[in-house]
């Protein structure tokens, strides 16, 4: 938004372009919602389109935790080899070398990636009148595992003390893992806290121009809803950008927006750093359930179901419709449900239209029992991937287009999979989403599932259905077809791991119980 975040946006600009800074890493931090990604989209805009036509964005990856593409940590490095070697041709030839010298290079290791196609290349260059040119990388905290990010804050410090002209942004929540990281040793690094700078006044700027907007939509008067309440939002607000965005959505969605505003004005927040947002989350989930448990219900399911699957892949609403068929939800249910919780859901028409979360903070809101979330819409993860195991099960056995031999059906089996024409159209027409997803991810969903309870002895016969017979062959199939084999590799020892402990647990129990019986 024009006119917002001056302040950060100027000292991040200065800091670029001073030649004799100390540091040459900034780590940039606050709290979900603050706004971190939307300063690491300005920054790049300003490196692109400065006023003295000097082109400085270097590279550029903006993580997604629920992008497959954009959470996978595998995929940052070529990222930035690929931008930089665009933006520095001089560079690009050094990379061009290293890979014809050794070609496995861009499928090697992170750090083996890191010292063939970055250390060497960057150190083998003269330095030169280049620069400055910034690699930034946004919300770290939703990319790959801890140690993950522990490598790549480590190769990142290790990379901003290679060339003189390099400077490198990095912005990221401030969770343990990675302020352990970078407390390690290393080449010098500044550290921003968003919680440090001001933003009262670019809250209340966002405030006015979202009530303008739903104002106009709504042929309210141009004045509403009045200077105290929008003083009285923007103060309610602050720090959080992302509060406003909820607000204003969830005022605009309504009927009566009047109603809606007051509503979100009198909930009162009990303290903590995201007290206001819970509040608000909690009054845009009552608007459509109230307090009703058989509504609550429908909302642990349908909306456990999206936060489970968004950790692997957001789905479509009939994606999702058809994974939960066998759980007898009416598809009107399913879509009120979807449709009643606009302010917090979006479908993504970018992305297959799939259903995703409004922002990483109202999972965490979900899935934080008793402080935050209540308890009757809290979603509890363990008790969803065991929901979503069976699901994946029955949708491969079940399913009306479940696995079967030649699911394709193709003309022969002896021709590769790169030689069979439109293959990926008819892979499409054959394979529907939830049918591709069960097969991608049901093992994932059992190794994580719950291992005590009656829900184990479904899956236990769930299993025996599917490991009896030709499915398991047909499963590989598919995932052949699908490109994806390795989705076996990884997924097969979790199923093992899931029953022995399974098994352990229950024979412990039957050794040590009297005259119950475990299931």
């Amino acid at each position: 938004m024009p006119g917002t975040r001056v302040d950060v946006l100027g000292f991040i600009n200065d800091w670029v372009m001073d030649p004799d800074s100390s540091e040459s890493l900034l780590w940039l931090h606050g709290l979900a919602g603050a706004g971190k990604s939307a300063i690491a989209s300005s920054v790049c805009h300003q490196l692109k389109e400065r006023a003295d036509g000097r082109q400085c964005l270097g590279a550029s990856f903006f993580c997604k935790h629920d992008d497959k593409h954009l959470r996978d940590p595998a995929l940052i490095l070529p990222r930035i080899v690929t931008d930089l070697s665009t933006a520095y041709p001089t560079f690009g030839k050094a990379v061009a070398a290293a890979l014809s010298k050794t070609p496995t290079l861009n499928t090697d290791a992170m750090m083996l990636q890191f010292k063939g196609l970055i250390k060497e290349p960057l150190t083998s260059l003269a330095e030169s009148g280049q620069g400055p040119l910034v690699v930034v990388v946004d919300a770290l905290d939703e990319c790959g595992t801890a140690e993950d990010r522990r490598r790549l804050i480590s190769i990142l410090r290790e990379m901003s003390g290679l060339a003189q002209w390099l400077k490198i942004v990095v912005t990221s929540r401030r969770d343990p893992d990675i302020r352990n990281a970078f407390s390690e040793p290393g080449n010098a690094f500044y550290q921003m806290d968003l919680n440090d700078w001001d933003n009262s006044d670019d809250i209340l700027a966002f405030v006015r121009k979202r009530m303008k907007d739903i104002a106009i939509s709504k042929g309210l008067p141009a004045t509403w809803p009045g200077e105290n309440k929008i003083r009285d939002l923007a103060q309610r607000g602050t720090p959080l950008f992302i509060w406003v965005d909820v607000a204003a959505t969830f005022i605009q969605s309504g009927k009566k927006p009047n109603s809606r505003l007051d509503r979100v004005l009198e909930a009162n927040s009990s303290g903590g750093e995201y007290a206001q947002l819970d509040v608000l989350y909690t009054a845009a989930i009552e608007d459509s359930f109230g307090s009703e448990e058989d509504n609550a219900e429908v909302f642990r399911d349908v909306v456990g179901m999206i936060v489970a699957v968004s950790t692997h892949r957001p789905l479509p609403r009939s994606a999702l419709m058809a994974l939960m068929t066998s759980d007898l939800v009416e598809d009107s249910t399913f879509n009120d449900t979807i449709d009643g919780l606009g302010s917090v859901l979006y479908e993504d028409l970018n992305n297959d239209s799939a259903i995703r979360l409004c922002h990483p903070s109202f999972m965490d809101f979900l899935t934080n029992p008793g402080r935050r979330c209540p308890t009757r819409f809290h979603i509890d993860l363990a008790q969803q991937n065991t929901r979503l195991a069976m699901r994946c099960l029955r949708t491969m056995i079940d399913g009306p287009r479940g696995l079967k031999f030649n699911i394709c059906d193709l003309k022969s089996s002896h021709r590769l999979n790169q030689d069979i024409v439109d293959l990926s159209e008819k892979v499409k027409s054959a394979i529907s989403d939830a049918l591709r997803y069960s097969c991608l991810h049901w093992a994932t969903h059992l190794g994580n599932a719950l291992r005590e309870g009656r829900s184990r002895a479904v899956l236990y016969e769930l299993l025996i259905s599917f490991f009896s017979g030709p499915r398991p062959l047909h499963w590989l199939e598919a995932l052949s077809l699908l490109g994806d084999l390795k989705a076996a590799i990884a997924g097969l020892p979790l199923v093992v791991a899931w029953i022995q402990v399974s098994f352990y647990i229950l024979g412990y129990r039957n050794a040590s119980a009297d005259n119950e019986t475990y299931y």
